[in-house]
């Protein structure tokens, strides 16, 4: 059989997709048109002799040269075609072709198989041998999880009714890295899966059906159309993963979306998606759509879409992004690591979003008379992402490996009404700031040398997160964050404020402009002030640093001949630094004798084990302090303490038997 228009091959390792097969003026013979995976191995882009016979339709750029012709004979007898998935299910699980719902046990059959990584690596798993899969079998003797990676599969469709009764059970099916390449086989073929919900076509470069080739109707028109005229629909489909398969977003959100009215997840990475375009001239017909329409559409296509992963692709607008996603109703994880982005926002649709405070705390932190945005959705902040621009249902959102800079990134993160979860790092400011720089694009208005710990500031920060990069945060953790965040802005403000060293009107103006512009960064002052209160500044800052030295020390924790270095709050109070020892020093809660030393004197502290509610500053602790952990002696504890309960026990009854002569004296004495 002659190879079709749109089907797949590999020639050597490299694969193509076949875009004509016919005459060629000037030629004899048949020849076919291949588009090069890689464009580089090529000719021209479709053209010859002037005349056009196919067009490169993935390479579309002008000048690409990913286009290239074959005789036919040669094609057939140099590359390879694939095989057809009943073969593949033949071959893979034995399928015996009298009784078709028998699994037959073939000692040849290769028991090693690979999966693609989130990085594209290939990573080897056992497959289950025959007699161990019946345990995959379910009561009718159909398999409920299929996998055909690396098979070379390029026809999808069955000839014969041997596979059937072995799909009728499957809920996932993985078909990455074959030659797939027409994504309607693929929709015809599931209608054999009435209980298919996870597929994997990752690997297989799709043809879909252009925005372009859908008729412009009205809203109506197009559900109408979406119920008629697409009669292949797979309703039990609820994850889709679609990960380097060369597919664009118009075609996702104007093609796919027909067939699949009930996803809740969606995994495009690696598709080398650059935008999220709408083009215009197909929504229904207008030339001009508006933000607001795209939106809609979009949570109308996906109504039950809760997952969406647009990982390793070239996004590089936020807003764009956020005004096609944000009113996704169900929304709750947003993945984008790996991306362009440098900023996030949340998008807001009115122009007073953020309400200034309202009431005028009586403090030195704040400048007199002045009223200030706290767009952080604090006390009198904008509390509802009704209110601005949806986002209602997210709580995961994965930013790592961006371009990511400027603390306004963490107080807009704050404005998600349901955002718990982050992944942030890997991004110049995170990467910035751990370096203990000046705080990354504020350096210019923050007192050099501040050095602040990236994840407080953004805990501090964002109010609602419970896990960040990956990491739970904990109530003690959020309690420290948020006092030493407070402390670094008391600190700031009050520095600002020092400008003012001579007396008079204009400085008093400057003193307070100053404070203001160091409030505006942090809109998240008011809130952390209502929650623990007014702290005071500590004091003037000299020209080596800022007054955060004070809030932030360096100890090297030292257990035997281990020592860590670890900056610390001085508000750390020793009840949460024995979590800390035990996590860097593995040294157990209980098995801790903490004693605090003095580097400049070797003077040391009494034993402050038992001072769990007692900060580290009580205690004066400076840069360069050591902490000295040593194992107590559980055992000798125990027999401590019980020595100790007993001398108590004997002292009692001492006393009790002295109260006792006692009484007989005194009743003696009545008697006589």
């Amino acid at each position: 059989m002659d190879p079709a228009v749109g089907s797949r091959l590999l020639v050597g390792k490299h694969g193509a997709t076949i875009r004509y097969v016919g005459p060629v003026e000037g030629q004899d013979g048949v020849w076919v048109g291949l588009e090069w995976d890689d464009p580089t191995r090529g000719k021209h882009d479709g053209r010859h002799s002037g005349t056009r016979y196919f067009s490169c339709l993935r390479h579309t750029h002008s000048a690409t040269t990913a286009g290239s012709f074959v005789r036919l004979p040669k094609l057939i007898a140099t590359a390879d075609l694939g095989q057809s998935l009943e073969t593949a299910i033949q071959s893979r699980y034995k399928i015996n072709t009298d009784e078709h719902n028998n699994i037959k046990d073939d000692p040849e059959v290769d028991s090693e198989a690979y999966v693609p990584t989130a990085s594209n690596r290939r990573v080897q798993i056992r497959l289950v041998g025959a007699a161990a899969m019946a345990a995959l079998v379910s009561q009718d003797g159909a398999l409920e999880h299929a996998s055909f990676i690396d098979q070379r599969i390029s026809n999808l469709a069955l000839t014969t009714q041997m596979g059937i009764p072995f799909l009728r059970n499957i809920a996932t099916l993985d078909l990455s890295n074959n030659l797939i390449g027409n994504w309607l086989a693929v929709a015809e073929l599931l209608q054999l899966f009435p209980k298919l919900h996870t597929l994997n076509l990752s690997g297989n470069l799709l043809d879909i059906d252009s925005p372009n080739r859908i008729s412009s109707k009205s809203d109506d028109d197009d559900n109408d159309d979406d119920a008629s005229n697409n009669s292949v629909q797979l309703p039990s489909l609820k994850t889709l993963v679609l990960n380097n398969c060369g597919i664009r977003w118009s075609q996702v959100v104007f093609s796919l979306s027909r067939y699949l009215p009930h996803l809740t997840a969606l995994h495009l990475c690696r598709n080398n998606i650059t935008k999220l375009e709408m083009p215009s001239e197909v929504l229904d017909g207008k030339n001009n759509a508006s933000t607001e329409e795209v939106h809609v559409l979009l949570a109308r296509k996906f109504p039950k879409l809760e997952t969406l992963d647009l990982e390793d692709n070239l996004l590089s607008e936020w807003n764009e992004i956020a005004e096609q996603v944000h009113a996704l109703p169900r929304l709750k994880t947003l993945l984008l690591s790996g991306n362009f982005l440098k900023t996030i926002s949340y998008p807001c649709t009115r122009s007073d979003s953020t309400v200034g405070i309202d009431n005028k705390i009586s403090s030195t932190l704040f400048v007199e008379n002045n009223h200030h945005a706290d767009g952080g959705g604090g006390k009198n902040g904008n509390q509802t992402g009704e209110a601005c621009g949806g986002f209602r249902s997210l709580e995961h959102l994965m930013v790592g490996s961006n371009q990511l800079h400027g603390w306004n990134v963490a107080d807009e993160l704050d404005k998600f009404p349901s955002l718990t979860d982050v992944r942030i790092s890997n991004n110049p400011l995170t990467n910035t700031a751990a370096k203990n720089t000046s705080r990354p694009s504020e350096a210019e208005s923050t007192p050099a040398g501040v050095a602040f710990p990236v994840r407080y500031e953004l805990i501090a920060r964002v109010s609602k997160l419970h896990m960040l990069n990956g990491s739970d945060i904990r109530a003690g953790e959020r309690q420290d964050a948020e006092l030493a965040y407070l402390r670094l802005i008391t600190d700031e403000v009050a520095e600002a404020k020092a400008i003012q060293t001579q007396g008079g009107t204009a400085e008093e103006h400057k003193a307070a402009a100053a404070a203001a512009a160091v409030i505006e960064r942090h809109p998240k002052l008011s809130s952390l002030v209502a929650k623990y209160g007014e702290l005071t500044a500590s004091g003037p800052s000299s020209s080596q640093g800022t007054t955060l030295s004070s809030s932030m020390v360096e100890l090297v924790f030292i257990l035997g001949a281990k020592q860590v270095k670890k900056k610390v709050p001085t508000t750390l109070t020793i009840g949460r630094l024995k979590p800390l020892l035990e996590r860097v020093l593995r040294i157990k809660l209980g098995h801790q004798c903490i004693s605090l030393v003095d580097t400049l004197d070797g003077s040391k502290s009494e034993d402050v084990t038992s001072q769990d509610g007692k900060e580290l500053g009580f205690y004066g602790v400076a840069n360069g302090w050591s902490v000295e952990v040593g194992k107590r002696d559980v055992a000798a504890a125990v027999a401590a303490k019980g020595a100790m309960v007993a001398e108590q026990e004997r002292r009692m009854e001492e006393h009790e038997r002295g109260l006792q002569r006692l009484r007989a004296e005194e009743e003696r004495l009545m008697v006589g």
